[in-house]
């Protein structure tokens, strides 16, 4: 992996744990406008931040198998309630399916 990789990984993963493990280790009150901020949008953002990245790296090197993952996740994420665990392993076996077994 190269250093702008790893940076971007390590970045992304720094924010992950503000966003989600600070708040579990350090109580303070915010603001009602501030609360709905930090509860919705920034975790929103650190996934679509993450989501980007994935699709940038992976569509470098296999386009059409990155494409057709990303697009089966979001169905399922828009269709059902499996989770972000059980979607993210659809996208990682699709991927991984249509990279090895897939003739393109």
């Amino acid at each position: 992996m190269n250093s702008a990789a790893m940076l971007a990984v390590l970045a992304l993963f720094a924010a992950s744990l503000i966003v989600r493990v600070l708040p579990v280790l350090l109580r303070f009150e915010l603001a009602a406008p501030w609360k709905v901020y930090v509860e919705q949008a920034v975790p929103s953002a650190v996934f679509i931040n993450f989501i980007v990245y994935i699709f940038y790296s992976e569509l470098a090197r296999e386009p059409l198998a990155a494409t057709i993952s990303l697009a089966l996740v979001a169905t399922v994420a828009l269709l059902t309630s499996m989770g972000l665990l059980i979607s993210a392993l659809v996208a990682a076996g699709s991927y991984y399916s249509l990279v090895y077994f897939m003739p393109f």
